[in-house]
């Protein structure tokens, strides 16, 4: 083989090599950067909230203990504290069911069951609302006072 070309792939290789190994050395702060310059996306935060079993959610106001369930699911990629509010709003009027603060870690969940009871005699159609308060997200379903109307 040529002597000029055997020295030509021996320079190319070490320069190859002391790339690599001060990309190696220096990744962290080269990632650091690339970050700070916003060159690599980050991956977006949310927060899941949903209703369990959906197709068996109440649908008609009823003198006996109505329930539901429904899941917060955390992909903030941190630990966060949800404070949410359960009430049921009637024309004008609210009732509040529940109103508390959940702690879930990241990627976890958590499902919460509530039942619920209306008197049909006083009631109109009403809608269950679940609200996140800190996070400004809502969910909600209607019960009817009957299926006749």
């Amino acid at each position: 083989m040529n002597k000029k070309l055997i020295i030509t792939v021996l320079i190319i290789t070490l320069v190859l090599v002391i790339a690599s190994a001060l990309l190696f050395y220096f990744r962290a702060n080269i990632i650091d950067n690339l970050k700070k310059w916003e060159l690599i996306p980050e991956p977006e935060p949310y927060t899941e909230i949903y209703f369990e079993n959906h197709t068996k959610l109440p649908i008609v106001l009823s003198n006996s203990p109505q329930s539901f369930s429904f899941t917060i699911h955390n992909v903030e990629y941190k630990n966060m504290n949800y404070k949410y509010e359960v009430y049921i709003k009637t024309g004008n009027n609210i009732l509040v069911l529940d109103k508390k603060v959940n702690s879930i870690k990241t990627n976890m969940s958590k499902t919460i069951n509530e039942t619920f009871k209306i008197s049909t005699s006083s009631a109109t159609d009403s809608e269950v609302i679940v609200n996140l308060i800190n996070k400004n997200e809502q969910i909600d379903f209607w019960v009817r006072k009957s299926l006749l109307e």
